[in-house]
C-alpha cells in the first residue's frame, strides 16, 4: 500500500452503526509473526483477541487486546512465554479472566490462566504425558472450570483429557486408548449437548496411507464413542476433520476434506446424532480446482455457512448451505484472505470469520467485503465407510510444574484492509471536501475537524484500499483514475465520499 499525500477536503460523510458492518481487517505486525488468533466474546459487541506472536529474536508471545465494535483497541496485555519456541494453540474465557492452552519445544504442554484485566494468575505445565503427548491443542472453559485436550506432533494410540478449577489447584485427569492397529490425532474441541467433540485425523495400521477423518465424544468419564470416518477409500488420500458445530437440533456438523498428495482436495459435510450415527454427508468438488473446507456455522433459521479455500490456501471461499447441506449460494474472496480457520459470533449477532492475523465481518447472509459471486462448486450425497473404534478410558493425576513468563509492550492492532462502502443511513452533511469533483488536492472539513495525522485510508468503489497514511493539509487525487472514492476516518467510524473527475 502506497504512503497518501496528505494535504485538506470537504464532502457528505455519514454513519454506518446502523447497518451490518462488512468491513475486512489485518493484525499492525510484520508478515509471518502472528501464528493464530482466537475471538473472544466480551458481551455488548466487545471482543477480546488472544493471539500468538513469534519474533525472530524474542518469540513466543501471548496477546490479548481489547476492542469495540469497530475493531479499536482499548487494552492490551502481552505476556512472554516459558521458552522460546512455545505456542498458543487455543483461548477461552474463565472467570471473566482468560485461559490460553499450548504447547513449547523445549517445555511441557502448558496452560496460563490470567484476570479480567489480562494479568497473568498462573502458568503451568504438564509434565510426562503418556503417548508423546507434547501439545495442549483445545481449551473448554464453563464458569470456574475448564476441560484440556492433549495432541501428539504426529501421531498415536491415545490422548488425554485435563479437568481443572479456575485457581489452578486441582486438576483431573482421563486417559482415552485405542488398539495398537488405529493410531491418531486429534486437532480441537467443541463444546456439544452432553459433552465435547474432539476431531482430527486417525489412521489404520494395516493402510498407513489412508488416513480418515475421527471424531468422538467425552464426557467427564472419558470418550463415549469414536469412529473413523473413510471419505475416499482410496490409498494415498489424506482425510481431515477441521471443524465442528454444535446444533440447535443437538445434532453436530462435522466439516473437512480430502487431498491425495496435496494436489487434488474435495471437501465434505455431515451431520451426526448424539450417538455419532450419520444422518446425512454430502461432498463438494470445485470445477475449478482443489476445494478444502476449514469452519462452519449454522445461522438462524437453519441454515449452513461453510468456509475454505482452493488452490493452495486461496482465494476464500464461503458456501451457504440447507440444514441437509445442499448448495443454496457460493462466492469467493479472490486474494488476501489466504486460510479461513474458523466463523466467530458474538452476542449482538454480528459475524466474522478468522484467520490467523485477518479479520472478515460478514452480513447475515454470510457475504463481505470485496466477494465475488461463483458458480464452479457443486455438490452431492456422499456415503462414508464409517468404522467404530474400541476405547479404553482410565482415570490418572496430571503431574504439573510452576511456569514462568515475562511481561513485553503489547504492539497489535487491526488495520482495515477493505471497508464497505454501504448506503448512507441517510447521508448526513457533516463534513464536506473541497473542491469536489478534483483532479488535485482536495481538503476535508474546515480546519481543526480534521486532526493533523490523523489515520485515514482511501478506498475505491471496490472497497479496495489504494492510499493508506495520516491526515495533514489535504489529499492529493491527481495520481488517481477517474472515479468514486471514499476517504476512511476510520477511528472515529466517519467515512466521506470524493471524485477524482
Amino acid at each position: 500500500m502506497r504512503s497518501l499525500q496528505i494535504a485538506l477536503l470537504s464532502l457528505v460523510i455519514w454513519f454506518t452503526s446502523t447497518t451490518v458492518a462488512q468491513n475486512r481487517y489485518s493484525l499492525d505486525h510484520p508478515a509471518g509473526q502472528v501464528d493464530r488468533t482466537v475471538p473472544l466474546d466480551l458481551g455488548g459487541g466487545q471482543t477480546c483477541y488472544a493471539s500468538m506472536i513469534n519474533y525472530s529474536g524474542d518469540s513466543s508471545h501471548v496477546e490479548l487486546f481489547w476492542t469495540t465494535t469497530d475493531q479499536l483497541v482499548t487494552n492490551a496485555r502481552s505476556h512472554r512465554l516459558n521458552t522460546l519456541m512455545s505456542y498458543m494453540h487455543d483461548a477461552a474465557r474463565m472467570n471473566g479472566g482468560f485461559l490460553v492452552c499450548g504447547s513449547s519445544d523445549a517445555a511441557p504442554p502448558f496452560l496460563l490462566k490470567t484476570d479480567p484485566n489480562g494479568d497473568v494468575q498462573w502458568y503451568i505445565g504438564f509434565p510426562g504425558l503418556s503417548f508423546s503427548q507434547d501439545r495442549l491443542a483445545s481449551v473448554i472453559a464453563e464458569g470456574g472450570t475448564f476441560r484440556a485436550y492433549s495432541a501428539p506432533l504426529s501421531i498415536a494410540n491415545g490422548f488425554h483429557r485435563i479437568a481443572g478449577d479456575s485457581a489452578g489447584t486441582t486438576f483431573s485427569g482421563v486417559t482415552v486408548s485405542v488398539p495398537a492397529t488405529i493410531e491418531f490425532t486429534a486437532f480441537s474441541a467443541t463444546a456439544v449437548n452432553g459433552g465435547d467433540i474432539v476431531f482430527g485425523q486417525g489412521v489404520v495400521a494395516a493402510n498407513p496411507n489412508n488416513r480418515r477423518m475421527f471424531v468422538t465424544k467425552m464426557d467427564s468419564l472419558g470418550a463415549q464413542w469414536l469412529k473413523l470416518f473413510d471419505m475416499d477409500g482410496a490409498s494415498g488420500y489424506n482425510e481431515y476433520v477441521r471443524d465442528t458445530e454444535a446444533l440447535a437440533d443437538g445434532g453436530t456438523l462435522v466439516v473437512g476434506h480430502a487431498a491425495d498428495g496435496g494436489v487434488g482436495a474435495n471437501g465434505f459435510v455431515m451431520k451426526l446424532d448424539a450417538a455419532g450415527g450419520l444422518l446425512w454427508c454430502r461432498k463438494y468438488m470445485d470445477t475449478s480446482g482443489a476445494l478444502a473446507l476449514t469452519g462452519a456455522m449454522e445461522l438462524p433459521g437453519g441454515d449452513l455457512l461453510v468456509a475454505g479455500w482452493k488452490d493452495l490456501f486461496a482465494p476464500l471461499v464461503v458456501l451457504r448451505l440447507s440444514p441437509t447441506g445442499s448448495i443454496i449460494a457460493q462466492e469467493q474472496l479472490p486474494i488476501g484472505f489466504p486460510q479461513p480457520e474458523d466463523f466467530f459470533r458474538n452476542d449482538q449477532g454480528g459475524l466474522a470469520l478468522m484467520e490467523k492475523d485477518m479479520l472478515m465481518e460478514l452480513d447475515a447472509t454470510g457475504s463481505g467485503c470485496g466477494f465475488v459471486s461463483k458458480t464452479s462448486i457443486a455438490d452431492a450425497v456422499h456415503v462414508p465407510l464409517i468404522t467404530d473404534v474400541a476405547v479404553t478410558n482410565s482415570s490418572f493425576v496430571p503431574g504439573t510444574i510452576t511456569l514462568l513468563h515475562d511481561d513485553r509492550p503489547p504492539v497489535l492492532s487491526w488495520i482495515p484492509e477493505c471497508l464497505s462502502t454501504g448506503i448512507a443511513q441517510p447521508a448526513v452533511p457533516v463534513l464536506t471536501v473541497q473542491p469536489n469533483p478534483s483532479e488535485g488536492i482536495v481538503t476535508i472539513g474546515a480546519p481543526g475537524e480534521v486532526a493533523w495525522s490523523e489515520p485515514i485510508m482511501l478506498l475505491d468503489a471496490m472497497g479496495k484500499v489504494v492510499f493508506g497514511g495520516r491526515y495533514g493539509s489535504g489529499i492529493d487525487l491527481s495520481g488517481l483514475t477517474p472515479g468514486v472514492y471514499t476517504c476512511s476516518l476510520w477511528q472515529r467510524g466517519i467515512r466521506v465520499r470524493m471524485i477524482r473527475r
